[in-house]
């Protein structure tokens, strides 16, 4: 699918920082996970819920979406119904109003008002217009908590709506979030008026300038590096998680409420941050830099879980540990979520074997560490450039 790289998706970050596109440079592109396709997997079945008239999606539970080779479970249908749920009190409120509702489905936003070649893909979302206002439900599956208040990729969304929509003074947001249930539970909601997101259209055109533009940008740190790819070789995002480190004078005896919140909030940076850091320091090694006090060794990994299993593959695991021919209509061509499927036909014995460790990677360990580590470690001297490793 076409992509803009500082679209309304990353706008927490771009907007934030006027260096965010050139510190992300060389970085590695992040393949999507598991948890977008089960998001895609979701709207996808809701979409459909919606448009049937029946806003159930336990009607599809069992049926697998083809886009993502994910299965609609019974768990999944009832989360989605939260949201189907929403959507059709919306529709009933607006059709007593008069009001049309559409369902928008991998809808382009364009925004190129802002800046040359800025748009977004919006994968589902309801929106109702009438007068001089808007509203949209818009369905978050994930599990980290999603704010409406003051959220840049939705403001970017509510640009495109205001701009299509002259007579639109306010835009209301809906997220509903089944799965992350906040202080509202599932749903949270956000206005922006018309005079809020011109303002934001002001800064988005600086920001999308700045990022895209050739001269050298200083990068700014604060809580939305928490989302950069570059969040391990920034230097400014370490000096501000070096500061975190810094002895903190809290309350006497309990901490408040306040100071338990602030450190929650915090950690996550700093881990993120010590993550990225150290698969910088492993580029870095690659490439020939010597990393003081430090070895390369190669150690056991295990793979990431398949995005497919061949049916030969998951045959010939079957037939190996049980001694059973399988059912090759059964394990023909799944995708993500295959070895749990194989687990509930075959039983823990298959799964397992498919995910012990099977790889190696690289790690950097202390020169004074004791003990060997496993798979044969490769000692490398600290005057020399790491050279490539045995097999």
């Amino acid at each position: 699918m076409e992509h803009f790289i500082t679209g309304p998706s990353s706008a927490e970050l771009w907007s934030n920082c006027k260096a965010y596109l050139q510190m992300r440079r060389n970085c590695p592109e992040e393949e999507s996970g598991y948890a977008a396709q089960e998001g895609t997997t979701a709207h996808h079945f809701s979409e459909e819920a919606i448009k049937c008239g029946h806003y159930d999606v336990h009607q599809f539970v069992g049926q697998v979406y083809d886009r993502t080779g994910i299965e609609c479970t019974e768990e999944m249908a009832e989360f989605c119904n939260v949201y189907t749920g929403r959507v059709k009190q919306l529709v009933d409120m607006c059709n007593a109003l008069g009001v049309a509702v559409d369902i928008k489905s991998e809808y382009r936003v364009d925004l190129t008002h802002i800046h040359p070649g800025f748009f977004g893909t919006r994968d589902l979302h309801a929106i109702a217009i009438a007068s001089n206002w808007a509203i949209v439900a818009d369905l978050k599956f994930g599990r980290t908590f999603v704010s409406a208040n003051d959220n840049r990729q939705l403001m970017c969304y509510a640009l495109d709506i205001v701009l299509r929509y002259p007579n639109v003074e306010e835009v209301r947001f809906e997220i509903i979030q089944p799965r992350c249930l906040g202080a509202t539970g599932a749903i949270r909601t956000a206005t922006y008026t018309r005079a809020e997101l011109e303002l934001f259209a002001g800064v988005a055109a600086e920001y999308q300038a700045a990022n895209h533009s050739n001269e050298i940008q200083v990068a700014t740190a604060g809580p939305h590096c928490t989302w950069c790819e570059a969040i391990g070789r920034c230097r400014a995002n370490a000096e501000y998680v070096m500061s975190m480190a810094e002895p903190v004078k809290f309350n006497p005896n309990l901490l408040s409420s306040e100071e338990v919140q602030k450190i929650i909030k915090q950690s996550k940076l700093v881990k993120n941050f010590i993550d990225g850091a150290y698969q910088w320091g492993l580029q870095l090694a690659r490439q020939g830099t010597v990393m003081k006090d430090l070895k390369m060794v190669k150690v056991k990994s295990r793979e990431a879980p398949k995005r497919s299993l061949t049916v030969e593959e998951a045959a010939k695991a079957i037939k190996l540990v049980t001694g059973m021919e399988p059912d090759m209509d059964k394990i023909a061509p799944r995708k993500i979520g295959a070895l749990s499927e194989i687990r509930k036909t075959y039983g823990d014995a298959v799964a397992k074997m498919l995910s012990e460790p099977k790889t190696e990677t690289l790690a950097l360990r202390g020169i004074e560490e004791a003990g060997t580590p496993e798979q044969s470690p490769m000692m490398i001297a600290l005057n020399q450039p790491i050279t490539k490793l045995e097999k």
